[in-house]
C-alpha cells in the first residue's frame, strides 16, 4: 500500500459504477486484510474530504456539514490530523497532534488549545468536531486494542459487490457493530487499501445520519 491517499470521507450514500469482474474474495479475509495492511505500514499520510448528511423524517428538515481534510499518522504514536470548512483559503477549524511532547488539540470554535492524558481521549474528544476524521483511521492505525479497532469490531460482515469509486476500482463490504451502527467500505481491488468508506447512525427513529468518508 502506498503509504499515501488521497481520502474522501463522505457521511452520504453515494451510487457508484458497478464493475464486471470475477467473483470477489471472501468478505471477512477482505477486511482482515486491509486492517492487516494499515497495522503494517510505517506511516500513513491522506487528504480528503468528509461529509455529514443528517435527515430529520419527522421535521422534513436536511442538514449538510463539509470539511476538507490532511492526516498524518506514524510510529510508534505520532500523527496530526487537520480539518478545515470546505470553502476556498478557510481556515483550520481544528486540529489534533502528538509530535511526541503529549496529545494536544485547538478548536477554532472554541478559540482554545486542549492537552489530554491519552491519545485516545484526544481522538476521541475531536471525533464529533472533525465529523469522524480522527476516529475510524486513527483507530485502525493506532488500535488501542480489540474495542478500538472499527474493522475489528464489525460484525454480520458481507460483500456488497464491487464499484469504481474516485476512478479506483473497488470491492463493497458492509457491516454493523455491536450498538448497531452501520459501516460500508471499498477497499482497492488492487491492495485493499480503504478508499472510501460511511456509516449509518441510528439515533432516534425520526433523526436518521448518514455520514461517510471517502478516501480517494
Amino acid at each position: 500500500m502506498s503509504n499515501r491517499r488521497q481520502l474522501f470521507l463522505l457521511w452520504v450514500l453515494c451510487a457508484g459504477t458497478a464493475i464486471a469482474e470475477a467473483e470477489a474474495p471472501d468478505p471477512v479475509e477482505q477486511i482482515g486484510r486491509a486492517e492487516s495492511l494499515y497495522r503494517s505500514a510505517p506511516s500513513f499520510q491522506a487528504t480528503g474530504r468528509a461529509v455529514m448528511h443528517v435527515i430529520r423524517l419527522e421535521a422534513g428538515e436536511e442538514t449538510r456539514m463539509e470539511a476538507v481534510f490532511e492526516m498524518r499518522l506514524a510510529r510508534p504514536f505520532f500523527y496530526r490530523i487537520v480539518w478545515r470548512d470546505s470553502g476556498p483559503d478557510a481556515e483550520p477549524a481544528g486540529v489534533v497532534w502528538n509530535d511526541g511532547e503529549g496529545p494536544r488539540c485547538y478548536l477554532r470554535a472554541r478559540q482554545a488549545y486542549t492537552t489530554f492524558a491519552s491519545d485516545c481521549l484526544a481522538l476521541s474528544f475531536t471525533a464529533g468536531t472533525s465529523l469522524g476524521i480522527s476516529k475510524v483511521l486513527p483507530s485502525i492505525f493506532f488500535p488501542p486494542g480489540e474495542d478500538g479497532n472499527i474493522l475489528r469490531k464489525l460484525r454480520s460482515i458481507e460483500s456488497l459487490g464491487r464499484e469504481r469509486r474516485r476512478s479506483v476500482n473497488c470491492y463493497r463490504v458492509g457491516g454493523t457493530l455491536g450498538n448497531g451502527i452501520g459501516y460500508q467500505f471499498w477497499l482497492a481491488t488492487n491492495d485493499l487499501g480503504i478508499v472510501e468508506f460511511e456509516n449509518t447512525l441510528g439515533g432516534a427513529p425520526d433523526q436518521p445520519r448518514e455520514t461517510g468518508i471517502h478516501l480517494a
